[in-house]
């Protein structure tokens, strides 16, 4: 679970400089899931970079345990195996990762933090 926790935490780059507002651990969980998946929807991208800046920051500002950041992480790569079409048959990663929040596994692994 270490090498699986090890990426989000080495792809952090520079701490948050503003204060974030006031949230529970639970919607920080929720954010970090979403910045793992738009990440990883647009890699080699500024937005997959600045997607991947954010999922560090909520690390950094979280205290949730390690290991549940490493099962959000996993989840990720569950849900994304499963891609989002459109009509006219274009990806829909934004879709696909804001759906995400709504997933009940998503919702088992937070709820602890509520």
């Amino acid at each position: 679970m270490a090498s699986v926790l090890a990426w989000p935490l080495v792809a952090c780059g520079a701490p948050a400089t503003r204060e974030a507002p006031q949230q529970s651990e639970a919607q920080r969980l929720e954010k970090f899931a979403v910045s793992q998946c738009l990440q990883r929807a647009f890699p080699d991208t500024s937005f997959g970079a600045d997607a991947r800046r954010a999922s560090g920051a909520y690390v950094e500002l979280g205290s949730a345990d390690a290991d549940v950041y490493g099962e959000i992480a996993a989840l990720v790569g569950t849900h994304l195996a499963k891609p989002y079409q459109s009509k006219s048959g274009e990806p829909l990663h934004v879709m696909q990762c804001l759906d995400l929040l709504q997933s009940p596994a998503l919702a088992t692994l937070v709820k602890p933090y509520r």
